[in-house]
């Protein structure tokens, strides 16, 4: 072991012991007797599910980039460190419904999936890379960009991105409201114009293509130029996760190219930085908005629940969970796999097929808590998913499918003697896709957004297939 892999699991080892003792501190005298049983189980699935990692960190020396990484961050986020803070804050309801008496149930079914994907991640890693002798890296590249096809990789992108804005059109938005960032232009708002609303799935294909110009291309313009209109199209429709893929995925490239990973510390510092900037500017929008000027923190001052307050929709899935887990099979039977059938008829627009019937996913969310939720577009993980249609069996199954899909990635990128550069593209965009993946469980829709992904890879790799033959 080198030095510098030693020190990188110290690392670890110290997050995770002083990160244990912060969610100890969220400890309340005000608890009832339900909500110190539910706060105590909570801290014993954090003590075993992130130290399961940390086992993982120290005994195979987990890469950051790997997919549990990413995985393991989102899990303890929505099944761990939300539930205590909104717990100290006595806010265990979601649309009007009290969902603490499903906490318990929720966290153990949590725990259960999270140790079955942990083992079945590792279990085939360890067989290929340690069942006999050392894997020897030999890492070749079996891919190169033709530079007679980077106009091509313009003109695409310069089409998607069309399509991307004419999306927006559909939805009320002028081409001057777009350009301005809204203070110019008018805004209409539509809720019913949704036959062209599947144009809105280009917006991830849109990102691929500027990470292969960013990779491919030597023309510093184009990339200036793209990155910026990119961030125009991102701002303006709003959508989070597109912008968590636009950042993460550069980021993965270039750390997967150089065959290194960035020191813990300094992603922890930046990572919270950054997130106590977005939660300042949160927390200071209702002033501007009616024309004063930024304060500070306000009531109660910096807390752990302002910092992530710009995730808590993102985080707050476990809420949906918790009333889940009561209702389902009490008052209503499984889905058997509806909200994953489903899949076959989400790609038919509704512009093909006006009657086209609602996700069952919809239905999902109404039978874990009201109608009001089924409007609102409230979400659940994918854990919530893989229960409501086939139970505690259900989150065994697919949880082992998760470990072994992910471990059989991990071993692709990381190990293989692959180097190809179009591999790293997609493995830096997919890793901040699992985000999506994990936080909300919507099969269909998840399956359909890794698709319009990976569209300009696959037809790459179609061309090239076609070369070889001829």
């Amino acid at each position: 072991m080198s030095k510098k892999e030693y020190v990188s699991k110290i690392e670890f080892g110290i997050v995770y012991i002083l990160f244990g003792f912060v969610l100890l501190f969220q400890y309340s005298r005000a608890f009832s007797s339900d909500e110190l049983y539910l706060f105590i189980e909570l801290m014993l699935a954090y003590v075993w599910t992130a130290g399961l990692f940390i086992f993982g960190k120290i005994q195979w020396d987990t890469n950051l980039f790997e997919p549990i990484t990413m995985i393991t961050v989102i899990y303890e986020g929505i099944f761990v460190v939300k539930p205590i803070i909104d717990l100290r804050a006595h806010h265990m309801t979601e649309h009007g419904i009290s969902v603490l008496n499903g906490g318990p149930k929720a966290t153990l079914l949590f725990v259960i999936g999270y140790t079955v994907f942990f083992i079945f991640y590792y279990t085939p890693h360890r067989k290929m890379l340690y069942g006999g002798r050392p894997v020897v890296k030999r890492r070749t590249e079996n891919f190169s960009f033709p530079s007679r096809w980077l106009p091509w990789l313009y003109g695409a992108w310069f089409v998607v991105y069309i399509l991307c804005i004419y999306c927006m059109f559909t939805q009320g938005l002028s081409l001057r409201y777009i350009f301005s960032f809204g203070t110019e232009g008018v805004r209409t708002i539509d809720d019913s114009s949704t036959a062209l609303l599947f144009l809105s799935n280009f917006g991830i294909t849109l990102i691929t293509l500027w990470l292969m110009i960013l990779e491919y291309s030597r023309n510093g313009f184009v990339k200036i130029l793209t990155a910026l209109l990119c961030v125009v199209y991102l701002l303006m429709r709003n959508a989070r996760w597109l912008m968590l893929v636009f950042v993460v995925a550069p980021i993965t490239l270039f750390y997967l190219k150089k065959e290194k990973q960035p020191n813990l510390f300094w992603v922890l510092l930046i990572g919270i930085g950054g997130l106590t900037i977005f939660a300042w500017m949160q927390g200071n929008r209702a002033i501007l908005a009616s024309g004063g000027a930024m304060q500070g923190w306000g009531i109660g001052g910096f807390t752990l629940e302002k910092l992530i307050a710009p995730l808590e929709s993102d985080l707050s899935t476990y809420r949906t969970f918790y009333s889940m887990v009561e209702r389902f099979p009490a008052q209503y039977s499984f889905m058997l796999g509806k909200t994953f059938l489903y899949v076959f008829i989400l790609f038919i627009p509704r512009a093909l097929w006006a009657g086209k019937p609602d996700n069952p996913v919809r239905d999902m969310i109404e039978h874990s808590l009201n109608k009001r939720a089924r409007v609102s577009g409230t979400a659940v993980a994918n854990i919530g998913e893989y229960y409501a249609n086939f139970g505690v069996l259900g989150i065994i199954f697919f949880m082992w499918l998760l470990g072994w899909i992910t471990s059989s990635l991990k071993y692709y990128v990381f190990e293989s003697d692959d180097r190809s550069s179009l591999r790293n593209v997609m493995y830096s965009i997919l890793y901040p896709l699992f985000f999506q993946w994990i936080a909300r469980g919507n099969f269909s829709g998840n399956f359909y957004m890794t698709i319009f992904a990976f569209l300009p890879l696959i037809i790459i790799v179609l061309l090239q297939s076609r070369k070889h033959e001829a």
